[in-house]
């Protein structure tokens, strides 16, 4: 089974899509600094997969702008979900507030991002890598 058959899931995505497993943008506007989920990546019992997520985002005035690429290694042994050290492949911003990281939420890794305390920031993410192994 696929990580796409498993569900995707964003919150601009009805809960019944299961979009492709790479390639499909997630779309997301943050008004403050609080980290928030942009997109997830279920996981199963059994399972390790490898995570890449490219994130680009910019503000409402133009005047913030970050390009991210992150990677991370899941883990999931008896329904717990651990995560291995975050690879920041890419970092490219202008404001040091902005962040993409990785969060777990039950048995999902949360992909999350940070904006600017004062500025709207508009956000687009995509699944650039998931490959996953099962026992």
């Amino acid at each position: 089974m696929s990580i796409g058959q498993s569900g995707i899931t964003s919150p601009l995505n009805p809960s019944d899509l299961i979009p492709a497993e790479v390639g499909i943008p997630f779309d997301l506007t943050t008004v403050n600094g609080t980290p928030t989920k942009i997109c997830g990546v279920p996981t199963v019992d059994k399972n390790a997969v490898l995570i890449e997520v490219e994130v680009v985002c910019l503000s409402s005035d133009d005047l913030v702008i970050g390009g991210f690429i992150r990677r991370v290694l899941a883990q999931n042994i008896s329904t717990v979900v651990t995560l291995g050290l975050v690879h920041t492949i890419h970092t490219d911003k202008n404001y040091a507030g902005l962040d993409v990281n990785f969060n777990i939420n039950a048995q999902d890794v949360e992909i999350l991002v940070t904006g600017h305390p004062t500025k709207t920031i508009k956000w687009r993410a995509q699944l650039a890598r998931l490959f996953q192994i099962k026992v």
